[in-house]
Parts: structure tokens; C-alpha cells; sequence
């Protein structure tokens, strides 16, 4: 059954696809500022350009001028911050003077080439207001409320600083089966000072204290921006249960092995169903799933780790080395600060 919710996001889709093919892309991004060194793109519409904004002697970032959708206008970067901008995104920090954010931009060019948006739709980042990156907070966040993860782990994610409902949060990007070639399709937060963050329950209800937290509208997908980016050079992919496993995998793996380990959290829990489309960029690797020491969490495992057999090399249920419990079991972040014993691992699966 079709929603008129699911409509709304396909017209909207429909009417970015229509903006950027109408927009001379390459000519734009040029007018935006950016030096684009090549000249002929590859297959995929990739051409190679400088780092926007910075000294980059050799060109650290692509453009994308290609016809293939939603790839097309996405500005990455390969060093540094990293970043990984639509092309409206990318306006909107080329010419923050101009447009306030990327929705001004998308305006705009909708009104340049005659396209008319559709009526307005909520998407996650409505209730996300994004700020600076500052590196002590993230040092202070790590060392009180997270310890077994450590700083450049949290970047090398994607998270990013926010406010939401009035609250000071990290933030974690969720991808989908476009992984890095289209923008996140949702986030999930946890409170920045440590805690539990106040979750809205309705008029006169009390809120809810969460842990950690899905910003509404979001969908399901993988976390993990630089396992997105190294993926497909990578030689062992460990999926793990959530961001906490995930970042704290992340956060041992040896500096010589960091892209042939790479580590995948999905943001749909032990519960989430894994469907071929989200699978499918695991093709031909070998593979490791750890879940949680729980009934929940080995429930999930199987399932994913059945799911992953179908297209991996070799595929793997690890089960950490503690009692099954009915709920709340251990996970690979306990394993870790316990000092990482390798207990019942199987050879070769230990990280680093």
C-alpha cells in the first residue's frame, strides 16, 4: 500500500532528479568556487577536484557530473573532514551569504530552471540543528561518558554536534542502500553530556528517557561513514549490534589495518529485518557478527548473519564469550574494556 507520506517523498525525489538534470552541474560548481582539476569523468561521472575551502596542492575530493541519480552533483571528500555534500549542501556552504541552508539553495535553482517543488516534507534533519565541530567537547564526551571510544573514531563516523528538542547531542548519520552516493536517511543521537535524553510522548504524557534515540522520519540503514567509504577495498567487514560496538570496534583496529577491518553498525537493532538491498554492498567479503549476549540480540544475529551468507565469501555468527540473558546482555563494548580475552572467538576473528 502506497502512503500519501511515501507519494510526498518520491515527488520531492522526482523534483530533485528534475533540478539537476535541468542544471548545467559542472558549470555551477565551478561558479561556486570549486577548483575541478579534471576534465574527463569516468563511468560513474566522477571527476577529481580540490578540497572547497582549503590549501589541497593534490586533489582530495570529487565531484559527481554524471547522469545517474542520486549520485549526481555529490561533492566527497577524501581527506580532512571528509565531507560528503549533495550538491545543494554544498551551495549552501560554498555561499552562506546567499542561501541559509540547503534548502534556500534547492529553491533557488528549482526556481533557475523552472521546476516547482512540491509541498514542504519533514525530513529528520528538520529537528537536528547542526553546529561546529569542536573536538574538546567531543574529547570530554569520549572520556566521561564513553570510555572505549576515542575521538577520532566518533569523526571518522560522520557524527556530528546538534541541538535537538532543546538538547545537546551527538548525532550518528544513517545511510541506505545508495550508502555514500546519497545523503543520510536519518540519524540517531545520543545526549552530549551523558544521560538519557527526553523523549517526547505527547500532551500530558511524560517524556520518555532514552539512551539513545531515532530522530523521527528516519529509516532503517547502515552507520559508519568511513566502513561506507573503505568498503569496497575492505577484507573483513565486522557488523556489530549498534553505534556504541561500532565506534568502540572502530576504535581498536591498529592504524595499518584500518581499511581492510571495517566496522558496520545497522540502526535498526538486533529487530530490523535485513533486506537484500541493504546487503547487497557485502558481496564477496568475509564477514563477522557480533551481537549482543541476549536472547534479543542472538535472535537478530542469526538472522543477519543467515541474510549475509547469501552474498559474503564467508559469513560468521561470533558469540561473545558471556551467558545468554533474557535482556540487556553483554555486548562487544564490554568485551572490549574487559580487556578483550578472546574467550570462544574464532581464529582470526579478534580485530587487530
Amino acid at each position: 500500500m502506497t502512503t500519501d507520506k511515501s507519494k510526498s517523498k518520491e515527488s520531492w525525489a522526482a523534483a530533485n532528479c528534475e533540478i539537476l538534470d535541468k542544471v548545467d552541474v559542472l558549470a555551477e560548481i565551478r561558479f561556486l568556487g570549486v577548483d575541478v582539476t579534471g576534465s574527463q569523468p569516468g563511468h560513474s561521472g566522477w571527476l577529481p577536484c580540490r578540497a572547497f575551502g582549503k590549501e589541497d596542492k593534490t586533489p582530495s575530493a570529487q565531484i559527481n557530473v554524471g547522469t545517474d541519480h542520486p549520485a549526481r552533483g555529490r561533492y566527497k571528500e577524501f581527506t580532512g573532514e571528509a565531507r560528503n555534500l549533495s550538491f545543494f549542501e554544498l551551495a549552501a556552504v560554498a555561499r552562506p551569504a546567499e542561501f541559509v541552508d540547503w534548502k534556500a539553495a534547492q529553491k533557488h535553482y528549482a526556481n533557475k530552471v523552472g521546476v516547482k517543488l512540491p509541498r514542504a516534507l519533514k525530513v529528520p534533519e528538520d529537528s537536528l540543528t547542526f553546529q561546529d565541530w569542536s573536538q574538546n567537547l567531543i574529547n570530554v564526551w569520549c572520556r566521561q561518558h564513553k570510555p572505549g571510544i576515542i575521538p577520532p573514531a566518533v569523526k571518522a563516523a560522520g557524527c556530528r554536534l546538534a541541538e535537538w528538542a532543546k538538547q545537546q547531542v551527538l548525532a550518528v548519520p544513517v545511510y541506505g542502500p545508495h550508502l555514500l552516493d546519497d545523503g543520510p536517511i536519518g540519524w540517531q543521537i545520543w545526549l552530549r553530556s551523558g544521560g538519557r535524553l527526553r523523549v517526547y510522548q505527547g500532551e500530558a504524557k511524560p517524556p520518555e528517557m532514552r539512551k539513545i534515540s531515532t530522530v523521527y522520519g528516519s529509516h532503517a540503514g547502515w552507520m559508519n561513514e568511513w566502513a561506507l567509504r573503505h568498503l569496497e577495498e575492505a577484507e573483513v567487514v565486522w557488523k556489530v549490534e549498534g553505534p556504541s560496538d561500532m565506534l568502540s570496534v572502530q576504535s581498536i583496529i591498529p592504524k595499518a589495518d584500518i581499511r581492510k577491518h571495517v566496522v558496520l553498525a545497522n540502526s535498526g537493532g538486533s529487530g530490523q529485518i535485513p533486506t537484500l538491498e541493504l546487503i547487497a554492498p557485502l558481496a564477496g567479503k568475509r564477514v563477522f557478527v557480533v551481537h549482543d549476549c541476549d536472547v534479543g540480540g542472538q535472535k537478530g544475529a542469526a538472522r543477519w548473519a543467515a541474510a549475509i551468507a547469501e552474498v559474503a565469501a564467508d559469513c560468521r555468527n561470533v558469540i561473545l564469550p558471556y551467558p545468554i540473558l533474557e535482556s540487556h546482555g553483554s555486548d562487544f563494548r564490554d568485551w572490549i574494556l574487559s580487556g578483550g580475552e578472546s574467550g570462544n572467538l574464532p581464529a582470526g576473528a579478534k580485530p587487530g
